[in-house]
């Protein structure tokens, strides 16, 4: 089970909050032994690290439109995050697959 906070009631819950609690899940689930889990792991860590209030959240979430009041988001972090997750979901992480796949351990420092 997933705990997830959310805005308010009927809102969809945000990918930040979203990627937090599976890395909350991953850590503390001890039956998913997989050679995958600490690049998992070390992923939502590259994720989670861009602060919360940094507008590549609002992005991420809902897109973004030209407004002349409104801060630009910081693409590097848009990009490192887009990167991650297309890493993550290249992973094998079906039962009985335990390779670790070279290119996403090398990008995420393993």
């Amino acid at each position: 089970m997933l705990n997830l906070q959310l805005a308010g009631v009927g809102a969809e819950p945000g990918l930040r909050n979203l990627c937090d609690a599976l890395r909350k899940r991953l850590e503390d689930a001890a039956t998913f032994n997989h050679a995958n889990k600490p690049v998992l792991l070390a992923a939502y860590g590259r994720i989670l690290g861009i602060p919360a209030v940094n507008l590549v959240w609002t992005y991420l979430n809902k897109g973004t439109h030209e407004e002349a009041n409104r801060d630009d988001f910081d693409a590097d972090y848009v990009e490192s995050v887009a990167q991650t997750l297309e890493e993550m979901d290249a992973l094998d992480l079906r039962v009985g697959r335990q390779e670790v796949l070279p290119q996403t351990a090398m990008v995420l420092g393993q």
